[in-house]
């Protein structure tokens, strides 16, 4: 087939396509520098975003371990007062039955005593020999008063001791706790800054003056590290800012944080500790009274003895035609009756101190049990009670961090770049002219406080 043209329709003139061609090529060029804009934007967003995640995500991790020590040293905690509790129960037993039989004996003695105080006259013989056993029977309550007062004695020391360490075992957990919070926000920020794509931008071939927050003027990529290292406590906020070569300035601004670790809810005993003492005190008290009362009787007892065996010698020698010996038996018997009378009322003061002791052995048995809850923010407002456990930490068991980019446009002639509007350098970048990235971190994972559950464990829960 031939297909043929006429002159007519092949008529054309050269150059007509040539403004066809340049428009075409001009809308290429715009393309192409949209497209490089919208590429560095998106560049700068993604970095953003997975600054602000590395950042949060190291954050909550330290704050995870943070928690897990909380955990552990809680169970120590647990440990110490079961042990404590346990240990102590078994004193304030060994206390009570020494206590009872402290009470039985001189109970005895005072039975004895009365007895020899009614029979000193009529039957010296008899008086003498129950004298005997009442002075004996005070000597061996006298002996288990005064196991009874070591034991609490010891009671006192032991609750000292637990009280003390107790409550600096939980200031340390505080201190540790605090200190671990700002190395999680320190970390937080130096993975935010380090993901941020700041070292891609400080070529060390352009000479940039590189500023941070404090005012201080770096050189190169050093500077930047420098900044990391230079990162501690627990600002609420960090900036880096630097101008590269062609003047442009550029900003990176990072906030992390996350709640203190400062309100514990923890359990106490039944009793504080100023209760505990006082009770234990007025219990020691009462026996140190009671044992002087008891020795007083003692005495007494072991003087009627000998008073007692000469009214019985006399009584036997005494008939019509020896006034002397009857004279003897009434006059020592009469003696034997006052030290026998005096005996028994200390015998019976040492009681009536002893009974006391019982109610309060249990009232401070069982202070020493798992009472309320209270919460506590400052550590030493603590100092009062006697620590049992710490129930569980007041915390949202989130870490925050937002991150911040602006950059300064860049100027080709053509087409001037903007992030995603221009900023043109001034000190405080506005709203719209900042790329802004947000994560949440949760780190409480499947762990807990009480029971002590080491489980704590960091993963993002939103992020913007």
């Amino acid at each position: 087939m031939y297909i043929t043209f006429s002159k007519r329709k092949a008529n054309y003139k050269r150059g007509q396509l040539a403004p066809f061609f340049i428009a075409l090529i001009a809308v290429l060029i715009i393309a192409v520098f949209v497209t490089i804009n919208v590429g560095k934007i998106s560049l700068i967003k993604t970095r953003t975003a997975n600054a602000a995640d590395a950042g949060a995500l190291a954050g909550g991790s330290v704050m995870a371990s943070v928690f897990n020590g909380q955990a552990g040293m809680n169970s120590q905690m647990i440990d110490q007062y079961e042990m404590f509790f346990a240990s102590i129960s078994v004193s304030f037993t060994l206390a009570l039955v020494f206590l009872i039989m402290a009470n039985v004996k001189a109970s005895a003695g005072l039975t004895a005593a009365t007895s020899a105080s009614d029979l000193a006259c009529p039957s010296p013989c008899v008086a003498k020999v129950a004298a005997e056993t009442a002075a004996a029977a005070i000597g061996s309550a006298l002996g288990k008063l005064e196991t009874f007062i070591t034991t609490m004695r010891g009671i006192i020391v032991a609750v000292t001791g637990f009280w003390i360490a107790q409550l600096f075992f939980y200031l340390i957990m505080r201190n540790q706790a605090k200190k671990g919070r700002v190395s999680a926000i320190e970390m937080a920020y130096r993975y935010s800054f380090i993901n941020s794509g700041i070292r891609n931008k400080l070529v060390s071939s352009n000479p940039a003056e590189v500023e941070n927050k404090r005012g201080d003027i770096y050189n190169y990529t050093d500077t930047f590290s420098d900044f990391i290292d230079g990162i501690s406590g627990d600002p609420p906020s960090l900036e880096y800012h630097w101008k590269d070569g062609q003047d442009r300035h550029h900003r990176v601004k990072v906030e992390a944080g996350t709640e203190k670790v400062d309100t514990y809810r923890l359990r106490a005993t039944v009793l504080p500790f100023p209760a505990e003492m006082i009770t234990l005190g007025i219990m020691l008290r009462l026996a140190h009274t009671a044992h002087t009362a008891l020795t007083l009787a003692e005495t007494k007892y072991t003087f009627a003895v000998p008073v007692l065996a000469t009214a019985c010698g006399c009584r036997n020698c005494c008939s019509p035609s020896s006034h002397p010996c009857c004279l003897c038996w009434a006059a020592a018997c009469a003696d034997a009756e006052e030290f026998l009378g005096a005996g028994i009322a200390a015998n019976t003061e040492g009681i009536s101190n002893i009974v006391p002791i019982y109610p309060l052995l249990a009232l401070a048995w069982t202070g020493l049990a798992p009472g309320e809850e209270f919460t506590d923010s400052s550590g030493w407002s603590s100092a009062w009670a006697i620590l049992c456990w710490v129930e569980d930490i007041v915390h949202d068991r989130l870490f925050h961090l937002t991150e911040w980019q602006a950059h300064q446009g860049e100027d080709y002639g053509l087409w001037k770049t903007k992030y995603p509007n221009d900023w043109n350098g001034s000190s405080e970048p506005s709203a719209n002219e900042r790329i802004r990235s947000y994560s949440r971190v949760n780190f409480r994972g499947h762990g807990k406080i009480n029971p002590p559950e080491p489980y704590f464990d960091a993963s993002i829960q939103a992020a913007e």
